[in-house]
């Protein structure tokens, strides 16, 4: 369900960056703990009336998310914050004049979804970025990323989440997860031609 406004720009009001509180020293080893705990501070989030968005945004984040909410969770929106406070994603109707809007997670909240930590390189201040689970946008850039969760998708997610629990993975960087997953980059190819193809049907 969508809110309608007066027409403005297509964009979103959820500016929050992510500012990383997880901090772990050089040589860390995480365990299943760690993603016990994290999957806790998702929970948080997702408890929140614009928590919707994360299974709204679909993708690994609306995989994880679909582990604490149901689809009776989603229908119930939009929240508060876009009804009367008018903060969320906005998109605009040209066709009518009205700009209808959404609740939106911020840069923070989606990065905590997918379990993200700051760790030390050992090289001086340096830190790397880790998560749990492949940043949102690295998701939406890989071939795992079809119009819906696929049983491909659910398959590479519970393999992961084993490796996880049985100790056998620990939280990737950005670019190990687009190496891990930018396979079936030939399917990913065909989604973008026919979402072009169809600006023009």
């Amino acid at each position: 369900m969508l809110i309608s406004y007066p027409s403005q720009p297509n964009t979103t009001s959820i500016q929050k960056a992510f500012t990383l509180t997880s901090l772990r020293p050089a040589g860390y080893k995480f365990s299943p703990a760690d993603l016990r705990d994290a999957m806790t501070e998702a929970q948080a989030i997702l408890a929140r009336p614009e928590g919707r968005a994360a299974v709204l945004r679909g993708g690994i984040l609306g995989r994880v998310a679909r582990e604490y909410l149901s689809i009776h969770d989603v229908l119930a929106g939009p929240s508060v914050e876009v009804i009367v406070h008018r903060r969320g994603y906005v998109a605009p109707s040209e066709s009518i004049g009205e700009s209808y809007g959404d609740d939106d997670l911020s840069e923070s909240d989606m990065a905590k979804l997918c379990g993200t930590y700051q760790i030390y390189t050992g090289h001086g201040l340096q830190t790397a970025t880790v998560s749990w689970f492949p940043p949102t946008l690295t998701w939406e850039d890989s071939g795992y990323n079809w119009l819906e969760w696929t049983e491909h998708d659910e398959a590479f997610f519970q393999k992961w989440l084993d490796n996880i629990f049985s100790d056998n993975a620990q939280p990737l960087t950005r670019k190990q997860w687009r190496d891990k997953i930018r396979g079936w980059r030939q399917a990913q190819n065909l989604i973008d031609n026919n979402s072009f193809r169809s600006e023009f049907d």
